[in-house]
């Protein structure tokens, strides 16, 4: 071919609607555009002077590169000129003489040069469902250990689930194909003649479909492997630490000093703010988009320090609070066996509260509307105290 120029194109129809391509590459030519080969994802054209062409998409062995010598020649003598091969699907001819002899005029015999697409369909399908097994399966067994709102909820594994949904559309569009391949061979069979031409756009709707799945299946994959993991006690990637003052986020935020009632309680006092100050960290999930770590620090004049670490959830949906609620109690009350006061509060202004006091120190876990909140506090105030304040920052 030389430095000839090569035009690229997507094909409106799948790649197993034999028809379909036939009469749209017939529609190419008319526009000037000749089919040269496929790439990997596009259909490539020479171009020169349009001319009415028929193109037929002969069904290739499954080890044919390309179709043998006495098969080329003896298409050929009837007008017929090979032109390419198509992953080992097809081999591609062109008739430019309007009166070149079919290809085949015996149906029962042509449905035979379809058993190799079966082979192919039926090797997907069962890709399919083994892929669909295995996440299926994953989601399954994580339920069953106790940790699935902890790692598709509050962690980013929640892409697993708009993974396995568009893989399940993407499958359920190849039984389609499926379907009306095995439709075809009965025809065949049956002795009905294969329709050559036939109109291709009720075929774009689900052509377009499928790229868009497959292209929002590559999106959400990279996602899964970019995204922040979130913040929880089990696993978390966070943006770097940054200083509580660069803070800008409108979240509520309980500060230590409205904590502590000692005259003697300074945030300059203690032997942590020298070193790290008061910070922030923020995560992100799928599924809890807004998440938030403030620690505080300080102490008491002449006595020891004083330490807080809050977490602020807001999940995407209102039906996730409760269940993100309940495993956050669970991961920050009831984390180990050292627990001395372990309390299911009744607070009026708030939906829900939680309060543990272990070795550790106090720790608080409320919600109200969709949104959480989680105080980890090292000090010698009640936190049950501060119930009303808690309240009062989430809107309440």
């Amino acid at each position: 071919m030389g430095s000839e120029r090569l035009y690229r194109r997507l094909s409106p129809v799948q790649l197993y609607d034999i028809s379909g391509l036939e009469t749209w590459l017939a529609d190419m030519a008319e526009k000037g555009y000749f089919f040269y080969e496929f790439g990997w994802l596009f259909w490539q054209f020479t171009k020169g002077a349009p001319k009415t062409v028929r193109y037929r998409l002969e069904p290739a062995g499954k080890d044919d590169d390309y179709p043998d010598v006495e098969q080329r020649q003896l298409y050929m003598e009837r007008g017929w000129h090979y032109i390419a091969t198509i992953r080992k699907l097809y081999h591609v001819f062109m008739a430019e003489d309007a009166a070149a002899p079919e290809l085949h005029t015996d149906p029962r015999i042509q449905s035979y040069t379809l058993n190799n697409l079966n082979r192919q369909m039926k090797a997907f399908m069962i890709l399919f469902a083994v892929i669909f097994t295995l996440i299926a399966g994953t989601i399954v067994r994580t339920a069953a250990r106790g940790s699935f709102v902890s790692d598709y909820i509050l962690n980013a594994n929640a892409f697993v689930f708009p993974f396995l949904v568009l893989w399940l559309l993407l499958g359920g569009l190849q039984i389609v194909y499926a379907a009306r391949m095995i439709k075809l061979k009965k025809r065949l069979r049956a002795g009905i003649p294969f329709e050559h031409h036939k109109s291709y756009k009720h075929g774009m709707a689900a052509r377009i479909m499928e790229l868009t799945l497959c292209c929002v299946l590559v999106a959400v994959w990279i996602a899964n492997l970019t995204v922040d993991s979130g913040l929880s006690l089990n696993s978390g990637r966070f943006d770097d630490i940054k200083p509580l003052s660069e803070l800008s986020a409108d979240i509520p935020v309980l500060r230590l000093s409205e904590i502590e009632q000692s005259a003697d309680f300074g945030a300059d006092y203690g032997s942590i703010v020298s070193l790290v100050g008061d910070t922030y960290w923020r995560g992100y999930t799928l599924l809890v988009p807004v998440q938030y770590s403030i620690s505080q620090h300080g102490g008491i004049k002449d006595g020891g320090n004083v330490n807080m670490t809050t977490y602020y959830y807001r999940p995407a949906f209102d039906f996730l609070t409760k269940p993100l609620f309940d495993e956050l109690v669970k991961m920050y009350c009831g984390m180990n066996g050292a627990n001395k006061n372990y309390e299911v509060l009744d607070p009026e202004a708030l939906e829900g509260a939680v309060y543990a006091q272990n070795l550790d120190g106090q720790q608080l876990v409320a919600y109200k509307g969709n949104q959480i909140f989680v105080a980890w506090y090292q000090g010698d105030e009640d936190l049950t105290e501060k119930l009303p304040l808690i309240a009062e920052i989430l809107g309440g």
